[in-house]
């Protein structure tokens, strides 16, 4: 892989200690730079400290933070032996993260979630939206309750009209890092009679070597509940899916439409921008 920069951004409040893992294996695998972002807006940052704190001011909270950013760089330069530089930022999240993973030098931008239990509520929160959205780097979602795993099993999960060898081959890209099992998932309906064309799945599987990638396909009435139901059998360390552009993300939650099983997801969820 040519990129060697991986984002985090971090939020000292709650600070997701389980995406930086998974920021830091990624990095690991890379041999880059981890670049973990702080972003502070102005209208807030100072309003939650006490008038008497030391911190209260402006110059006084940056100096809280910075000292925050370094103890965390040297925390992990020492435990994981990887090269970490720190950013304070000024503004919104949802503004400055893609300025940054959208450089030409970013590979992935790995991002915890908030009180999100589940994929619904990890994708419809106001900042991870807003950043995916606007980012066209590969990014991945960690959702609060997950749990850190080396991810040596990953399903993607194709969309019939929409896949193309582009999107899976940056999927490999990450997938072999780790050696990893890949599933290429389709869900067919029961009632369809259009097969999907899978030279792009062979060509990838041509590249791959000894990797495993396994392709699969499955018939339900509705395809998110064919998904839905094969995560939950299979239950992968990573899945991925396509944010298309026009269609944005109804593909992927409709209303009623997503099951429990997704819904209580507690794995990481890679999303790419279509090609």
């Amino acid at each position: 892989m040519e990129k060697k920069t991986i984002i985090c951004p971090v939020d000292f409040t709650n600070v997701s200690s389980i995406a930086l893992e998974y920021a830091s294996i990624f990095t690991q695998k890379i041999a880059g730079d981890l670049v973990i972002i702080h972003v502070i807006d102005r209208s807030t940052s100072t309003a939650a400290n006490a008038t008497s704190s030391p911190y209260s001011t402006p110059g006084g909270y940056d100096k809280l933070i910075n000292e925050k950013l370094e103890a965390l760089r040297g925390d992990l330069e020492r435990k994981d032996g990887i090269s970490v530089r720190t950013k304070i930022e000024y503004g919104n999240l949802e503004d400055i993260v893609p300025i940054f993973a959208n450089d030409k030098e970013t590979a992935l931008v790995v991002m915890g979630t908030s009180g999100a239990k589940g994929i619904k509520e990890v994708f419809s929160g106001t900042h991870t939206i807003k950043v995916l959205e606007r980012t066209f780097c590969p990014v991945l979602v960690i959702p609060e309750e997950a749990e850190f795993t080396i991810p040596q099993y990953w399903v993607y999960a194709t969309d019939v009209k929409n896949n193309n060898e582009a999107d899976a081959n940056k999927i490999w890209q990450l997938c072999s890092l780790f050696d990893a099992k890949l599933d290429l998932l389709h869900v067919e309906k029961e009632r369809g009679k259009k097969e999907m064309e899978l030279e792009e799945t062979k060509t990838l599987q041509d590249r791959s070597g000894e990797a495993i990638i396994t392709f699969n396909k499955v018939k339900h009435k509705d395809i998110l509940e064919g998904i839905n139901q094969y995560i939950g059998e299979k239950e992968p360390d990573i899945l991925a899916v396509i944010q298309h552009e026009h269609k944005k993300w109804d593909w992927l939650f409709k209303e009623d439409k997503i099951s429990k099983i997704v819904e209580n997801a507690n794995f990481p969820i890679l999303v790419l921008r279509e090609e």
